[in-house]
């Protein structure tokens, strides 16, 4: 290339740097350069520029091409950033700052535009030489990122400052504000530059437990009622949530304003209330019509009954239907009115009414638009009634007038305003005026009245004038010009004008001299009265004969019966519950109204706190404000009665316990030892009848088994006062031994002293124990030895054997999938079962061996005194084992049920598979293991393997415990998607374990030792809680939507069944605080035949919190339709057992068909598992199946690969 300009020298290239004296590290520009890092080197005297080996990959341009100088390197900037780069350049060489960083763009040979970062520092060498030494580096990305991110903040910062919401951000820990928007400031009066001089609690804006609330919640969303800075109530809705961002957590609130939306409701809610209340409760007769057609729309109950019809009969019929119009050119001259003009009022019209008759009406009418149609409001007036009411008005002021002066009624009225009165003659005269008819000032009228009520009238007035009170009534006194006094009551009603303002005054006024003088001399007698009842020390009540509630009690009646006088006096007597019987109530005024009086009548009362209260009572009638009463005086004889009574009833529950009781109860005479009573139970246990023992000593009838007991007794008793339980022997009638249990208390009887006896018989008591002493050394179902005998029977037989130098053998035997048996036919059944299979047991051995049920299935058979070699016994242990086997084999009939039960059995010798009790049970114990690994119905010797895979086994369970503490154990998650989208539906939480030293471990080889040995447990609390923690996070992160994202946590069956189960899904919920519609739990159908009930129970108590239930490999097991259809259940998983084959197999295809069928029929969602090519998701899809999950989607990923694969979906959709 003789043309190539020469390539300027490289910087770093190995001579060049061996010359230079600034730079010697090449190892440390090799890897800049493998990290895309150019440097560069400008020497400011020179000019010249050095650049390193990555330079020209960096910039796009060939080595030969890369600048010499600072100038050449201009051209290589975009055009519109070299006069700010050059400026910069310029500055950095003539400034003694050292250290700076530009950027610019630079366009490569495919026309790209990158941004070039460029830093160094200015250095100052010994020689006054001046060189930059710069970095550079490719920034596009960063800028991109950086402009995305302005542009997505400045969106940010517009949605929230013109958002309708107001928004609060601050810090959780600190309290200190971040932001406020707008919205906020406005509604709560805030200037928002000020904001971040608070704290949240300095705004007082939210209540202290609401602000509690949201800083110990993650997230809230309710509505609720905050005050303005007014004091005026803002009803909205408040949702709340919180960000961890760097060192800090931040709190976002947000409040929408529904104030104004809830008061719009409100009253529209109360006009569409007024509308109706006034339409159908209108006192006149109103209807509704279309104004095209004429059909009546709505009618109240008074338009109908105007007519005679019932509503409905004229709702959705028209005027001329129903033949209404007894004019019929009246409706077409109404309806030509209302085209030109929208209303009419007082047309006067003529209809026909339901039975004929023709009534006049006054009409009006309103047209109106409802619901986009044109209507018709009509309103009519009954003219008949108009002219009835004027014709009774008339006939009524005739009879007013005559009422008024029968009545002795004067009238008068009065103006307001001018203070006048007009008054008729019998007003003048109650007056002391001789005016045939007053016509004057109200003061004149009023010149004879005394002077102390002349205050009370005016004020009387005045308070009915100013609306305080409704009517006129004033009672005064006038004192007539001869002396006289007269007592008058004037009452009168206020009229007001149109716009309510007080015109007039209309009242009457009468003479009530007498009824005055008469009151007072009644109060007079009443108060003598009320002091002699009040001051009676005897209770005294005074009551109403018409209703019996009581007027007035005295102090002594309220402090015997314990009530309040409020509540006697405004309670109803029925509701007093004060008499203890009403009907005896009923019987003593039955007898007062015709005895005229009662004398010390015995009575029952209730007192307040509920206890009887016996009286015996004395009544009278008297009369009280014209009323016919009753006063009654009380004389408590509870006390007198109370006594009495305990001595009867103890004397009655002593006779009762006496004769009554099961013991032997006697009393006898303690000198001469004579029976003088004897009960029922002492003729029953003794067998001595009560005419036999009564006057005969206990040795005359020889009950003591030991005459010398009854003088032993009488020395206890001498000694101790009293003898209690004491065991003695006694003696039937028949000679038959009775044990006894003896308490002895000396009374007195009759001036004699005496003994009171007790005796309790202890047969049952005795064989009782023997029974209790039987039960724990035997089996009670079978009868057979229990563990306890056995291993007794076992530790006595091994020394045995040791001296005799002989053999013998343990037999471990269970029954065959017996579990199924209890499960299908029933516990009883069960029980049967286990009983037949002893008898067969004992029919095959002999009766120096030893047969022992362990429990549940389990049995032990001992074989002792075997003689011969080692493989002799050997031969004939397993001989006796397949004896056993066939026999226990052997087809058996249980309650109409034909079963066949097959036994495993597992076999150690003596002494050649241990010397103890413990190492034999359990090396049977594993050769039982082995019968059933074996395929079950067989017998098998233990062997010196089977101890080293049961010590493996012990390793791997030890190694389990080990596993959750250290944190070996992880969860993957298989995605579930919906069909064909393949958009995320949900996911299924699978358990992993990564053992520290041999890796990852198959869940086949590790989880049933989880189960069997209740690991399981804990292990699937964990998984649990892992789920749910990872649900809150993925919901914080915004990579799932809540409403249609599930994740499912398979259950085992003993997790399950354990009593704290629901509670520890409550808490995982609980402590992660997320919905509980987001967990899916995974049972089997094992677990749901186990115990149906509890299953369900369950189910619904977790359903309260919104979890959801998955049925887990749907049709591999029972598959019970009607279990399923009474379950809480919501998802069945099609096992991929069935889908792995669907299309090729067509057994495999219909059961998936009938499934998917029967899913549907039952409202269930379907998920199918192992979904591996094409071909199965499309047999799927035709099959009206939506939801899937397997490797042909994702294989199960952790949780970071999780994160991305949702990360990914997200992005997609």
């Amino acid at each position: 290339m003789p043309n190539t300009p020469p390539r300027p020298a490289p910087l770093f290239a190995p001579a060049p740097l061996s010359q230079s004296p600034y730079f010697n590290r090449h190892k440390l520009y090799e890897t800049l350069t493998a990290q895309g890092i150019a440097l560069c080197l400008w020497n400011l005297d020179t000019l010249e520029a050095r650049w390193s080996d990555g330079a020209h990959q960096l910039l796009d341009i060939e080595p030969y091409e890369l600048p010499g100088n600072a100038s050449a390197y201009l051209n290589l900037v975009h055009p519109e950033d070299r006069a700010a780069l050059s400026h910069v350049l310029q500055q950095w060489a003539t400034s003694s700052q050292g250290s700076r960083e530009v950027q610019h763009r630079h366009i490569d040979r495919q026309g790209h535009v990158r941004w070039i970062s460029l830093s160094g520092e200015l250095f100052q060498h010994e020689d006054g030489t001046r060189t930059i030494m710069a970095v550079m580096r490719e920034v596009s990305q960063r800028r991109e990122r950086q402009q995305a991110l302005e542009g997505l903040e400045r969106q940010l910062d517009m949605l929230l400052s013109t958002s309708l919401e107001a928004l609060l951000i601050y810090e959780r820990a600190s309290g200190r504000i971040r932001y406020g928007n707008p919205r906020f400031c406005e509604l709560f009066n805030w200037a928002q530059n000020t904001l971040q001089r608070y704290t949240v609690q300095q705004l007082n804006w939210l209540p202290e437990a609401l602000l509690k609330r949201i800083e110990n919640e993650p997230g809230l969303l309710e509505e609720t009622t905050l005050l303005d800075p007014h004091k005026q109530q803002l009803s909205g809705l408040l949702h709340t949530r919180q960000l961890k961002q760097e060192e800090h957590t931040l709190v976002f609130v947000g409040f929408y304003d529904l104030t104004r939306l809830h008061q719009t409701e409100a009253q529209l809610r109360n006009s569409e209330a007024k509308f109706i209340s006034s339409f159908h409760n209108s006192p006149n007769a109103c209807s509704i019509s279309d104004l095209a057609s004429g059909r009546f729309i709505e009618v109240n109950i008074n338009f109908a009954h105007l007519l005679g019809y019932d509503v409905n009969a004229i709702r959705g019929k028209t005027s001329l239907e129903l033949g209404i119009w007894a004019q019929p050119e009246q409706r077409t001259e109404l309806v030509q009115l209302l085209k030109k003009q929208p209303r009419l009022r007082g047309n006067c019209v003529h209809l026909r009414r339901k039975d004929g008759s023709v009534g006049e009406y006054r009409l009006h009418a309103d047209r109106v638009q409802l619901q986009g149609r044109d209507s018709l409001c009509l309103t009519l007036f009954d003219l008949s009634n108009e002219h009835h009411q004027q014709d009774a008005l008339r006939e009524s002021q005739e009879r007013l007038n005559l009422a008024l002066t029968a009545a002795q009624l004067g009238t008068w009225e009065s103006d307001i305003n001018k203070r006048w009165l007009l008054g008729d003659s019998l007003t003048c005269r109650l007056h002391g005026l001789e005016d045939e008819r007053y016509d004057n000032s109200l003061s004149e009228y009023l010149k004879l009245v005394h002077p102390k009520d002349k205050e009370h009238i005016y004020k009387a007035l005045d308070a009915v004038i100013n609306g305080s009170r409704e009517q006129y009534n004033a009672t005064y006194r006038v004192i007539y010009p001869n002396g006289e006094r007269r007592y008058l009551e004037s009452v009168a009603q206020l009229q007001t004008d149109a716009h309510g303002n007080p015109l007039k005054l209309i009242g009457v006024l009468r003479d009530v001299t007498q009824q005055i003088l008469d009151q007072q001399r009644l109060k007079s007698s009443e108060e003598r009265f009320a002091s002699l009842f009040q001051v009676s020390p005897a209770p005294v009540s005074l009551s109403r004969i018409r209703d019996g509630r009581l007027i007035d009690v005295n102090l002594r009646f309220l402090e015997t019966f314990g009530f309040k006088r409020d509540t006697l006096l405004n309670t109803p007597v029925e509701e007093l519950h004060f008499w203890a019987n009403l009907e005896a109530r009923q019987i003593a005024f039955e007898k007062l109204k015709q005895d005229g009086q009662l004398e010390n009548y015995p009575c029952e009362f209730l007192h307040a706190d509920g206890h009887k209260v016996f009286c015996e009572v004395s009544t009278r009638f008297l009369t009280v404000d014209g009323q016919t009463c009753i006063l009654s005086t009380f004389h408590n004889t509870t006390h007198t009665q109370a006594a009495e009574r305990a001595l009867r009833a103890s004397q009655a529950k002593f006779a009762q316990a006496f004769h009554s009781s099961p013991d032997s109860i006697t009393i006898t005479e303690i000198s001469t030892g004579r029976y003088i009573e004897v009960n029922e139970g002492f003729s029953q246990f003794t067998g001595w009848s009560m005419e036999e023992a009564i006057g005969h000593t206990a040795n005359d009838l020889k009950i003591w088994a030991n005459p010398d007991d009854r003088e032993e007794l009488i020395s206890m008793l001498k000694r101790d006062g009293k003898i209690q339980d004491h065991e003695f022997m006694g003696r039937h009638k028949n000679g038959e031994l009775l044990p006894v249990l003896l308490s002895v208390t000396p009374i007195e009887l009759e001036g004699k002293q005496c003994l009171l006896m007790t005796s309790r018989d202890l047969r049952k008591q005795k064989q009782a124990e023997e029974r209790i002493q039987h039960l724990a050394y035997h089996d009670a179902l079978t009868g057979l030895p229990n563990r306890a005998l056995l291993l007794d029977r076992l530790e006595q037989q091994l020394l045995i054997l040791e001296r005799q130098k002989l053999s013998g053998a343990l037999m471990f035997m269970d029954l065959d999938h017996f579990k199924h048996i209890n499960d299908s036919l029933g516990h009883a059944c069960g029980d049967a079962v286990l009983q037949e299979v002893a008898q067969r047991l004992s029919k095959q051995l002999r009766g120096e061996d030893t047969i022992a049920r362990l429990g549940g299935d389990e049995f032990v058979i001992l074989l002792f005194g075997l003689q011969g070699e080692r493989d002799e016994v050997r031969q004939h242990v397993t001989q006796i084992a397949e004896k056993i086997r066939r026999s226990v084999a052997e087809p058996m009939l249980i309650d109409s049920h034909n079963l066949q039960i097959t036994p495993s059995i597992g076999i150690a010798l003596i002494p050649d598979h241990g010397n103890s009790a413990e190492r034999l049970l359990m090396h049977a114990d594993l050769a039982l293991y082995k019968a059933k690994d074996a395929g079950r119905n067989t017998a098998q010797v233990f062997k010196r393997s089977l101890q080293q895979a049961a010590n493996k086994r012990l390793q791997l369970e030890g190694e389990l415990r080990q596993a959750l503490s250290s944190q070996q154990f992880q969860l993957h998650y298989q995605p579930q998607v919906a069909l064909p989208s393949r958009q995320a539906t949900g996911a299924e939480a699978l358990l992993r374990w990564y053992h520290p030293e041999r890796g990852p471990q198959s869940p086949a080889d590790f989880i049933h030792i989880l189960e069997e040995t209740g690991l399981i447990i804990e292990v699937g609390n964990w998984v649990i809680q892992q789920a749910c923690t990872l649900l809150a996070k993925l919901l914080a992160q915004g990579l799932i939507d809540a409403e249609r994202f599930t994740l499912a946590v398979n259950i085992s069956p003993r997790q399950f069944r354990h009593a704290q189960f629901v509670e520890h899904v409550e808490y995982a919920l609980a402590t992660s605080g997320i919905d509980g519609r987001l967990l899916k739990l995974e049972i089997t159908e094992g677990i749901v035949i186990s115990d149906f009930d509890d299953t369900v129970a369950k189910m619904r108590q977790l359903k309260q919190h919104g979890v959801g239930f998955a049925i887990d490999d749907f049709g591999t097991g029972y598959s019970s339709l009607t279990y399923l259809k009474r379950m809480p259940v919501d998802v069945l998983k099609i096992d991929q057992s069935f889908v792995r084959d669907c299309t090729q197999d067509l057994n495999d295809a219909g059961i998936i068909q009938a499934i998917i069928a029967m899913a549907h029929s039952l409202n269930l969602q379907l998920i199918a598992e192992g979904v591996e090519d094409d071909a199965q998701q499309r047999f799927l899809l035709d099959n009206a199946c939506r939801r899937a999950q397997g490797y042909f989607y994702s294989k199960p990923l952790n949780e970071a690969d999780f994160l991305r694969w949702l990360a990914e979906q997200k992005a997609k959709a």
